[in-house]
């Protein structure tokens, strides 16, 4: 049996893994024709799923499994992990951080994440 993985994080401003249709899992930018939600730290959660492909030996049958972990940020922050996830945000290319939508949060996150 051979699989195949990944991982995928986004910074989520909801405690509930799925809202479909609610841009739950994003903060609108100023170009967006919904409106734009206030980024509070204290109340966002670190989504990260974990994506495996496998592909069964006797059947051949494709299985696809998300894994999702949601942790509040201020459990991060508390852990002493804060400055680590700043500095994983800081690090992402510009393009890759307009796609998670950083403009929007990215500055406030960092320092709050930093702030003793």
């Amino acid at each position: 049996m051979s699989s195949v993985a990944r991982l995928n994080s986004i910074q989520c401003n909801k405690g509930t893994l799925h809202l479909p249709y609610q841009g739950a899992n994003m903060i609108k930018t100023s170009d967006s024709t919904s409106q734009r939600t206030a980024f509070d730290p204290t109340g966002s959660f670190l989504c990260v799923e974990h994506h495996t492909l496998t592909c069964l030996p006797r059947t051949g049958t494709i299985v696809f499994v998300v894994r999702s972990y949601l942790t509040p940020l201020t459990e991060i922050k508390s852990e002493g992990s804060g400055a680590k996830l700043a500095d994983a945000c800081e690090s992402m290319p510009v393009e890759f951080g307009v796609y998670k939508n950083r403009p929007t949060w990215g500055v406030k996150l960092c320092e709050w994440l930093r702030e003793g």
